[in-house]
C-alpha cells in the first residue's frame, strides 16, 4: 500500500494535484501484469505478481519513492512530495485480500519512522477481519 503525503497547507487544489501527478504512470511505473490503483484518498495499492523475495520488492518500492520524490510544478508552486510504503506478501502475511491490505497498512504507518520510508509487514497470524473503508 503506497500513500502520499497530505498538502493541507497548499488547500485542496494542490492537495489533488498531488493526488493526480503522484498517481501518473509517468511517476509511478511497475512492470507488465502488476497493477497499480487508486485505493482512496491519498492511498494506492500496487498488487504485484511472481515476487519471489523481498528484495525485489523493496528494489520496486524504493523506485516508487524516487518516481514521487521528484519536485513538480502545481498553480506556480514548486511541490516535494514523501510518501510512505508498506507492503504484505502472500501468503506470508495473509492469504485473503483484506488480511494483506490491513497488513500492509500496518506496515505503511511503521514505514514513517524508517529512513528509506518503506517497511515490510511482520504478520506471524494474518488477520481474519475484513477491512472496512
Amino acid at each position: 500500500m503506497l500513500r502520499t503525503a497530505r498538502t493541507t497547507t497548499l488547500g485542496v487544489l494542490a492537495a489533488l494535484a498531488v493526488v493526480v501527478t503522484a498517481g501518473a504512470p509517468s511517476v509511478i511505473t511497475v512492470r507488465p501484469g502488476d497493477t497499480l490503483g487508486r485505493w482512496g484518498g491519498d492511498e494506492y495499492v500496487c498488487l504485484l505478481l511472481e515476487v519471489r523475495q523481498k528484495a525485489d520488492v523493496a528494489l520496486l518500492a524504493e523506485k516508487m519513492i524516487r518516481g514521487i520524490a521528484e519536485a513538480f510544478e502545481s498553480g506556480g508552486a514548486v511541490l516535494n512530495v514523501e510518501c510512505s510504503i508498506g507492503i504484505a506478501m502472500y501468503p506470508a502475511d495473509g492469504e485473503a485480500a483484506y488480511a494483506l491490505l490491513k497488513n500492509a497498512d500496518a506496515a505503511m504507518y511503521q514505514s514513517k519512522s524508517t529512513d528509506t520510508g518503506v517497511a515490510f509487514s511482520h504478520t506471524q497470524q494474518p488477520t481474519d477481519a475484513p477491512v472496512r473503508r
